[in-house]
């Protein structure tokens, strides 16, 4: 067995010499995504890497020139057609790693379907993309599609959510200071470090498939699959170290496993605070607001009002969102409808009118709220719509007490 002790940290220190990531996060993933790449039979997943940035020379094409001298079997291309990644994955004796440049020209096509078929489909073993031959007979061919992806280009907002899911996301940012100089004699390095990665996997490779790292609970299940095989790349690459007192940590916190850790939880974090919410998550969030903000005491309200109140919010889509016109009783409807939240004939002040119950609503602020990390814009108070508050005080004050607890997470 070959026993090979500072291979991530030799990595680690060669990209870092040509390489401006945005963070010391981004560039412990990128290590341990290059390294996953050679034991892609030992994982459920390969996570995509995308690569993406605001603008133009920010160190993407670099990034890629990189990442080709180090990771099994690279295949660099642009805006490459469905049926060359079918044959690429198929025919190679090697499963390639597929290095795509300039990802936003091949966004622009107007069908992405066969594409976007591959990337989600090639996340984990064993998954096919069924396509029909013409080869003298009509016949279905179930194509295998499992190989590791990174996209770079710039962030034009056409990445499909699916993908995004699937991915671990670098956002490069354009470099300040001296620069980092690569020459085509640093590639002789690169590719003496990827012969030792070959051998280092093969070396590890019957202990990988054995390890089941514990995943952060702060990682959705989503998450943890895609991080999953770079934590067992973490944890091969302590078990591969004899005298762990001989060894410069690259972080604070000693061991790779313990570093990849920190990054999934740092680099997912930033996904989630660059998300845009779907406009049903958006419209459970402002209708929160209204009800905690300005409704605390009541248990019902009036269409009318609620939709008055959302489409008086500045920075929401509601007094535009029917094609310009704001929405209404009917489009607020079918936006809820899915969550099972439906409007009702309810009583107010003894006439019966069209509203809400703020109980429906406690399923959803719970499932898809959680505890929000940004407040809700208050919005001006409005005539009460009720003439009995009782919600909360004495008629069942049960009912609410999760809500309650996530009114006090709410700052405001």
């Amino acid at each position: 067995m070959i026993q090979e002790t500072n291979i991530l940290k030799d990595v680690y220190d060669y990209v870092g010499r040509f390489i401006s990531y945005p963070s010391e996060h981004a560039r412990i993933a990128h290590v341990a995504w290059i390294a996953h790449t050679y034991l892609l039979k030992s994982f459920y997943a390969t996570p995509r890497l995308t690569v993406l940035s605001p603008e133009k020379r920010s160190g993407k094409t670099r990034l890629l020139e990189i990442t080709k001298l180090l990771v099994q079997n690279p295949q660099g291309m642009v805006s490459p057609s469905p049926a060359s990644l079918y044959t690429l994955i198929e025919c190679l004796e090697t499963t390639p790693t597929l290095l795509i440049d300039e990802i936003g020209r091949l966004l622009e096509r107007k069908d992405i379907g066969e594409f976007v078929a591959i990337v989600e489909a090639g996340f984990q073993p064993g998954h096919t993309v069924p396509r029909v031959t013409l080869d003298g007979t009509r016949r279905v061919e179930n194509f295998a599609v499992y190989a590791p992806i990174l996209m770079a280009g710039i962030d034009n907002n056409r990445m499909p959510d699916t993908v995004l899911d699937r991915s671990i996301t670098l956002r490069m940012r354009r470099h300040i200071g001296p620069r980092l100089k690569y020459r085509n004699r640093d590639a002789n390095e690169g590719h003496a470090l990827a012969a030792r990665l070959a051998a280092w996997a093969a070396s590890v490779s019957d202990r990988a498939s054995g390890i089941e790292p514990i995943m952060p609970d702060d990682l959705n299940d989503r998450e943890q699959d895609k991080w999953e095989p770079l934590f067992i790349v973490g944890r091969l690459a302590d078990l591969s170290e004899t005298d762990v007192t001989d060894v410069t940590d690259v972080t604070d916190d000693f061991g790779w496993e313990q570093r990849i850790r920190k990054a999934a939880l740092a680099l997912s974090n930033e996904d989630k605070e660059g998300e845009t919410p779907s406009n049903s998550e958006a419209l459970l969030r402002d209708i929160y607001g209204v009800f905690y903000n300005e409704f605390s005491t009541l248990d019902c309200i009036r269409t009318t009002d609620l939709l008055d109140k959302l489409n008086c919010l500045e920075e929401a889509p509601w007094s535009s969102y029917l094609y310009g016109r704001p929405l209404d009783g009917r489009g607020l409807a079918k936006i809820l409808r899915p969550h099972n939240i439906k409007r009702t004939t309810i009583r107010f002040d003894g006439k019966p009118d069209k509203g809400y119950h703020r109980s429906d609503f406690e399923d959803a602020f719970n499932r898809y709220l959680g505890h929000p990390k940004t407040t809700v814009t208050r919005v001006t108070a409005v005539t009460s719509v009720t003439s009995n508050p009782s919600f909360r005080d004495s008629e069942n004050p049960s009912t609410l007490s999760t809500l309650d607890e996530f009114e006090k997470e709410l700052a405001y």
